[in-house]
């Protein structure tokens, strides 16, 4: 049996303006999980006792209580065991929740299953694919689920950026059933915090999202950090280097755009995507830090 190790999990809060809590996770030292035993205990009914948990690859037990691990997604993606989470998604519901996580080490995430317990019952609540240590705002009581992958990157935005920042998923927890409640407005980030790019030519920034209003224009060579994009609104939200906030206009566009996953034996599968981001509505012949339609040197940001 591999040596067990807990580690404290250091919130990753970058540019978003909430209160994240700490997590503890116990995992293996080794990278071959797959015939390990986690034994540990928390109150997770929150009756005052301690519950005592055993998790392993193939069950969840809970006191006297199992369930088997035989769920979706369990033999396709999951190459090992990592270990268990123990999180409070709701504040005000007298539970917590222990997550059973799943590295796909070919994939580069991780699989969360979370379950509840309560009344000597353990109920499946949800599956969540992360990247990033699922994280719990305490203050709006949600679970945040975060992703930088080329897969769970919103595909809408990935032609036009370039890149592929962290995407923070929002879930809300009602009657043990997990609601997404991420907003149309969606918070970029990058694995070193703000996502910050160098314009190649003038931007102008407005005051309002319907572009009714100049706040102001950013010039050549100025520095600007793309805060959140809204495909509903079209727009992007961005910040200057004095703090100014404003909207940036975009075009979507208006043929479906094909997006390609790798498979093994080079096979590809392809799915298409309606509304992508196509340019800024300023710039309509330059697709992003790319040229589509236009030369190497007209570019809008680095």
């Amino acid at each position: 049996m591999f040596k067990l190790k807990t580690i404290l999990l250091s919130a990753l809060i970058l540019s978003l303006s909430i209160s994240v809590s700490e997590a503890k996770i116990t995992v293996y030292d080794d990278g071959d999980y797959n015939n390990n035993t986690i034994n540990t205990s928390a109150d997770l009914d929150m009756d005052g006792k301690a519950d005592k948990i055993v998790a392993n690859p193939n069950s969840l037990k809970i006191n006297n209580t199992v369930i088997n691990m035989q769920l979706d997604n369990l033999d396709a993606y999951m190459n090992a065991f990592y270990g268990i989470d123990i999180i409070d998604i709701n504040k005000k519901d007298n539970q917590k929740e222990i997550v059973m996580i799943y590295e796909a080490t070919r994939q580069g995430f991780y699989y969360n299953y979370i379950f509840s317990y309560k009344n000597n019952k353990i109920e499946k609540i949800a599956g969540i694919q992360s990247d990033v240590d699922l994280q719990t705002d305490e203050k709006n009581n949600l679970l945040l689920a975060g992703n930088k992958a080329v897969a769970a990157f919103p595909a809408e935005y990935s032609s036009f950026f370039g890149s592929w920042p962290t995407i923070f998923t929002k879930y809300k927890l009602e009657n043990n059933t997990l609601k997404n409640v991420t907003p149309d407005e969606t918070n970029f980030n990058t694995s070193k915090g703000n996502w910050n790019v160098k314009l190649l030519k003038p931007v102008d920034v407005y005051k309002d999202t319907k572009a009714t209003k100049k706040l102001f224009t950013s010039k050549s060579g100025e520095k600007l950090t793309i805060l959140s994009g809204n495909l509903k609104g079209k727009y992007l939200k961005v910040k200057n280097s004095k703090g100014n906030i404003g909207y940036v206009p975009i075009l979507l566009s208006e043929e479906p755009r094909p997006l390609i996953t790798l498979e093994e034996n080079n096979n590809y599968d392809y799915s298409y995507s309606w509304n992508a981001v196509k340019a800024l509505k300023q710039y309509p012949n330059i697709n992003s830090c790319y040229t589509i339609n236009t030369k190497d040197s007209e570019k809008v940001w680095d």
